[in-house]
């Protein structure tokens, strides 16, 4: 019942008589016949869930377990330990769904979904309004949703825990609208192939640009082995600029900014594809052009995808008939839109060179 590689020092040893003081029998030690109700808080909760499971799956071989907070009353080093048994009494025509705070068990569910493709599966519920109805689909376990786990597992703490790569990017922190635009947007782009790089939006290109900064110097100082890098938009800087700039170790986009990739055409036309309307692909680059006109007629320059941004993504909102994408522009974009970027598309290639070089 207790495997020994959950916990080495006890073995179990036997079901007590009806006549006996207890129902189960361990040896511990030098102790033969250890009762039941001397175990630990934790020994009993392992138990009891592994004797729980191991019964009722010769009953139920065809079934969806349901475990909320396996890890209650667990020593932190045995969580991980006792997820894999949990793993493997379950059969292969049933399902373990578990609910869980504990980064040792989430940290072992990563290792599973490694070593068993397509067996393990992370559903993130962060982000729905569960008023309405809500498709959950599996997520990747890459940055976005790894963050979440620590957040979750760990509050405030998981900040310790540096990334490899950190890269400062032009947006605000504050607000809502924007908050925080250009670095989620690169965080879901970028996840899953460079699930050890945080994106942060520092402010604007001056904020990026200066000699001393007092957040990028605190952080060098709270993750000194963590690689630095800051990009900024390109703006209307002429190629002299730029070439100071990376000079001084500055990345700078080869567009304008951040709109310029998520609004390409070639993104456009795989939104197309997603949503099986091929067939509007001529329709949505007509809206592209026309809300791009009209920007530059308000005085924009003619590859400022920013300006004319909201007004191309409602639009596309409505001749899609789309739901649950976005209430504007920006969260389309953020929400959406950058989900798309894939690394097989050129528009990818662009920016993973821009920022990574």
């Amino acid at each position: 019942m207790i495997d020994p590689r959950l916990f080495p020092d006890l073995n179990f040893a036997g079901i007590g008589l009806p006549t006996e003081k207890s129902e189960f029998y361990f040896e511990k030690g030098i102790t033969k016949k250890y009762e039941y109700e001397k175990l630990s808080g934790g020994e009993k909760a392992a138990f009891d869930l592994l004797l729980d499971l191991v019964v009722k799956t010769d009953f139920y071989n065809d079934t969806i377990f349901c475990i909320d907070e396996p890890e209650t009353h667990i020593h932190t080093k045995l969580q991980a330990k006792l997820l894999n048994e949990l793993f493997n009494i379950i059969e292969d025509n049933s399902q373990l769904w578990i609910a869980t705070h504990s980064f040792g068990m989430m940290k072992e569910a990563k290792k599973l979904s490694e070593e068993y493709p397509g067996q393990v599966i992370f559903l993130n519920f962060d982000g729905y309004d569960f008023d309405e109805e809500v498709i959950l689909e599996p997520s990747e376990c890459d940055s976005t949703i790894w963050s979440k786990m620590l957040e979750i597992s760990l509050d405030d703490y998981a900040t310790l825990l540096t990334p490899n790569t950190i890269v400062f990017c032009e947006g605000t922190t504050k607000g809502r609208k924007r908050k925080d635009f250009d670095a989620k947007c690169y965080t879901n782009i970028f996840g899953k192939n460079h699930p050890d790089t945080l994106f942060y939006s520092l402010g604007s290109c001056n904020d990026i640009e200066k000699d001393k900064n007092a957040v990028i110097e605190f952080i060098c100082r709270l993750a000194p082995n963590a690689k630095i890098i800051r990009v900024v938009d390109r703006d209307d800087r002429s190629e002299e600029q730029i070439a100071e700039l990376m000079e001084d170790g500055i990345k700078v986009l080869s567009k304008r900014n951040i709109e310029g990739y998520l609004l390409d055409e070639t993104v456009l036309e795989k939104w197309c594809e997603i949503e099986d309307q091929k067939d509007k692909i001529d329709e949505v680059k007509e809206i592209r052009r026309k809300r791009l006109e009209e920007s530059i007629e308000r005085g924009n320059a003619p590859d400022d995808l920013k300006s004319a941004g909201n007004d191309i993504c409602t639009d596309l909102k409505k001749l899609f008939k789309l739901k649950q994408c976005g209430n504007n522009g920006e969260y389309i974009m953020r929400d959406t839109i950058s989900k798309m970027i894939t690394e097989d598309m050129e528009v990818y290639q662009s920016i993973e060179r821009d920022i990574f070089g």
